[in-house]
């Protein structure tokens, strides 16, 4: 009796770890399916090897000596024109680019080719930073101190001011009245970060201090709030400076991106990436885990990406993982732009399949 209770047994376990590895490798093959080849909808290279490019709001622009084009996705030429001096920078600043030459002009021109206005700076800027939308900052680096001038792109000057000898990190603008600048300051051989907001009589409105610790991203999430990220934390703020909620992270912050309506944060440990996803009142909306490498995020609406130089990642706001893709060709950067992907791989800009 005790002997067929044995075998009885004996042939559960095996009936059970046989069903095991029935499932794991049901599953394991599921997910093999599950990680799609990155397919090519359309592409457009530049013209020249030796051109400065920036591929952006589904265009590429391509600026070499004088000459300044652009080319949609299907390769089509949708605008050149000659300027007056030799393209030193091209950014974007929203819809519009910012064309920066070697004779300290600033070129806005629109995403249609329309020449907007230009700028004569008074001296070589040491950076020109845009906030996301329609407004740009510029930092001067003097000899006795560093400087700033705001602009929009209609050629409005919104705001200047002095700031010591810091250098600007991130700015955003909220309302075309507040103007807030992360600042980092090296000169005494220590880090000292500085979050100000100024008005547009470029007076500080509050401020807030950071000691040894970088702030690498600031947004305007609403007219009256801020959400304000350093190493390890996220902090929102009104108008006023006032604190209005806090997160704190066990890890160093590795990589940050943020939407209108979405934050990702990505923090790591040993080999595994840890990504946590948060609304604009930060409130959690979820958590993931991945162990392959990230270069890069960009955050959507309501879905982000995640991509390294092999694969692409598509995430929803939970974190929860909807599609998975290998690339044959190398991942720089990518974005999602009218609700389709776009890759930057060797100067070239990518539109996938949906």
């Amino acid at each position: 009796m005790k002997i067929r209770k044995v075998f009885i047994y004996i042939v559960i376990i095996i009936i059970v770890f046989s069903l095991f590895l029935w499932i794991r490798n049901s599953d394991l093959a599921l997910a093999d399916k599950k990680v799609k080849r990155l397919k090519v909808l359309s592409q457009v290279s530049p013209a020249s090897n030796n051109s400065i490019v920036l591929c952006d709001n589904g265009i590429l622009i391509e600026g070499e000596g004088f000459n300044i084009k652009a080319r949609g996705i299907d390769g089509k030429n949708l605008w050149s024109f000659q300027l007056e001096s030799t393209i030193k920078d091209i950014k974007v600043c929203g819809s519009d680019f910012l064309i920066i030459t070697e004779k300290n002009h600033i070129f806005v021109i629109s995403k249609s080719g329309k020449k907007l206005w230009q700028y004569d700076m008074p001296y070589t800027p040491a950076s020109v930073i845009s906030d996301g939308g329609k407004y740009f900052v510029i930092q001067y680096n003097w000899q006795e101190h560093n400087t700033f001038e705001i602009f929009s792109t209609e050629g409005i000057k919104s705001c200047d001011g002095i700031i010591d000898k810091a250098h600007i990190i991130s700015f955003s603008t909220s309302s075309d009245k507040y103007f807030t600048l992360s600042l980092l300051d090296v000169s005494l051989e220590k880090v000292l970060s500085k979050v100000a907001t100024y008005n547009v009589k470029g007076e500080i409105e509050w401020a807030v201090n950071y000691d040894s610790i970088l702030v690498p991203k600031l947004k305007y999430v609403s007219k009256d709030s801020i959400i304000i990220i350093s190493e390890d934390s996220a902090k929102k703020y009104n108008l006023k400076g006032n604190l209005l909620k806090e997160i704190s992270l066990a890890k160093t912050i590795s990589n940050i991106a943020i939407s209108k309506s979405l934050l990702v944060i990505i923090t790591k440990e040993n080999n595994y990436y840890e990504i946590y996803t948060y609304d604009m009142n930060l409130n959690q909306l979820g958590t993931s885990a991945v162990s392959d490498g990230i270069d890069g995020i960009f955050a959507a609406s309501d879905e982000y990406i995640l991509f390294n130089e092999d694969s692409l990642t598509v995430a929803n706001k939970h974190g929860r993982i909807t599609e998975l893709f290998e690339s044959s060709f190398d991942i720089n950067s990518a974005y999602i732009y009218d609700d389709s992907v776009y890759v930057i791989s060797n100067r070239k800009l990518i539109k996938l399949t949906n």
